[in-house]
């Protein structure tokens, strides 16, 4: 358990190498349903400005697209997910 715990604690877990999120692809069924959720509570974004904190590859920017919001920024430890959502998502302002 503490090994786990350790990991799973460590902000940077997503940078060991371990976790391939391209790999789950943009339109997987987890993605989708999270998508679908996430969508369902936020409601309308028309002209609000969105804070997406722990944003990973930045694949939320679609939902916050779709619900109408004006800018979005990302916050993220993971130097590999940022990288990644900027390479994919380059509306979305990702800081480190």
């Amino acid at each position: 358990m503490g090994n786990f715990f350790k990991k799973a604690t460590n902000p940077k877990q997503y940078d060991l190498g371990e976790m391939k999120w391209e790999d789950e692809g943009v339109t997987s069924p987890m993605r989708q349903f999270f998508a679908d959720q996430l969508e369902s509570v936020l409601g309308d974004l028309s002209g609000k400005t969105v804070l997406d904190v722990g944003s990973g590859a930045g694949y939320c920017v679609r939902v916050y697209e779709r619900l109408g919001a004006k800018e979005y920024t990302g916050v993220e430890p993971s130097e590999m997910n940022v990288a990644l959502s900027r390479e994919h998502h380059p509306r979305l302002n990702v800081i480190l």
